[in-house]
Parts: structure tokens; C-alpha cells; sequence
């Protein structure tokens, strides 16, 4: 089951990622939100994070954890 405060990282365009993470915690109002990508889109999801809590979301948001693992 996904949850729906999850962005999975992909070949879309940056910028599309980084609004659904402002989407998620402005518009839902989501406490906390996960996201996941797998071989080289990691480096994507890092700088998504990183943009969406220090270029829009300054001071609301902070990158809580960082997991790297596999199946």
C-alpha cells in the first residue's frame, strides 16, 4: 500500500517533483513527507529535498532522515 505523502522520483521534469512536496505540505497539510527513488534518480530526490526546505519551504521544513538500503 503506498501512502498518499509519498513522492516516488522519476525521468518527469525537477521542478514537477518539488511542487508535489510543497503541494503535499501546503494544500494537505502533511506532517511529514517521504521521498523514494531507486538508482540514479537518487541524486534527484537529494536535491528535491534539499530545494523544497531551503529555496521554498525556508524554516517549516527540515530534511528529517535519510535511508539507503535495498531490497
Amino acid at each position: 500500500m503506498i501512502e498518499s505523502n509519498t513522492i516516488f522520483i522519476g525521468e518527469k521534469p525537477f521542478i514537477n517533483y518539488v511542487t508535489g512536496v510543497i503541494m503535499q505540505f501546503t494544500a494537505k497539510n502533511a506532517e511529514e513527507v517521504a521521498i523514494k527513488a531507486r538508482g540514479k534518480y537518487i541524486w534527484r530526490a537529494v536535491d528535491v529535498a534539499e530545494v523544497s526546505s531551503k529555496r521554498f519551504l525556508v524554516g517549516l521544513i527540515a530534511v528529517k532522515d535519510i535511508k539507503i538500503n535495498s531490497e
